[in-house]
């Protein structure tokens, strides 16, 4: 047995003694329009979800300007686009952020996101966000996990293909630097990841070893692999929602209907 510590996002709490929480996730499938996002936002709200999700993507140059190609998945194929400028026309000014988080304000509804840098981790502290969202590619990314922790907000982490070891350290640099509520979010793969990738019991290694909630990051096309998590002890489950999900677009191939958010 395993004393599980709780988390609080918002009004929400997350851990052992309460429902599964569900987290919709609008990542930047809005693609600069903030009024679409907070229109995303409302459907969100009255659908009864719990906790609003998006990413504070405001400054190109958290990513270098090379010819590095990305190649992505959608329902008609796929794409490829160069990745510096696919960064670039998802970008959206602080301001426009400021927007939405008011929204969410007058929505009574937690908010969280994931940041990419110092200044959008002080614009989220300062908006009132609920939570900081730490993506897998940064969870080597010490000083961004400092300076997160410093706030004293929640931290999530996706944790996917990355050593054991490197989400210790990750979680230890949180919990030294002021950050006393973590979740680590199981991250399978890309988008779409298929359900063989998903080796679910790492979630109950997960809440074994370090006595923290855990969540599904969910990639998978279709809504089994929420159940399969919950199945499994899930505290938390994070899923990609937009209008139209057949779109040509990045990584809107494994998110869900807003119609189908669960009630």
């Amino acid at each position: 047995m395993h004393n599980l510590s709780e988390v609080t996002i918002g009004r929400v709490h997350v851990g052992d003694n309460y429902p599964t929480v569900f987290v919709a996730e609008i990542g930047t499938f809005f693609n600069q329009d903030i009024a679409l996002a907070q229109e995303y936002l409302r459907q969100i709200a009255s659908s009864g979800a719990q906790v609003f999700k998006t990413e504070i993507l405001h400054d190109p140059n958290v990513c270098l300007d090379t010819d590095l190609v990305h190649k992505y998945q959608h329902y008609s194929g796929f794409s490829q686009e160069n990745y510096r400028k696919l960064i670039e026309r998802k970008c959206v000014p602080l301001d426009d952020y400021k927007k939405l988080f008011k929204e969410c304000d007058r929505l009574n509804m937690p908010y969280i996101a994931t940041v990419y840098d110092f200044a959008g981790v002080d614009f989220l502290f300062e908006s009132g966000g609920s939570a900081i969202k730490i993506a897998r590619d940064n969870v080597n990314n010490l000083p961004l996990i400092r300076h997160s922790a410093r706030t004293g907000l929640p931290i999530i982490f996706d944790a996917g293909q990355v050593y054991f070891d490197e989400i210790a350290l990750a979680l230890r640099t949180a919990q030294s630097f002021g950050s006393g509520e973590v979740i680590i979010n199981h991250h399978p793969g890309s988008n779409p990841a298929p359900a063989a990738n998903h080796n679910m019991k790492i979630l109950a290694k997960y809440k074994e070893s370090f006595g923290i909630p855990v969540g599904l990051s969910c990639h998978y096309q279709g809504d089994e692999m929420l159940y399969v998590a919950v199945a499994m002890g899930a505290n938390l489950l994070e899923k990609g929602v937009v209008e139209d999900p057949t779109i040509a677009e990045q990584d809107l191939v494994s998110a869900a209907k807003l119609s189908e958010v669960p009630q």
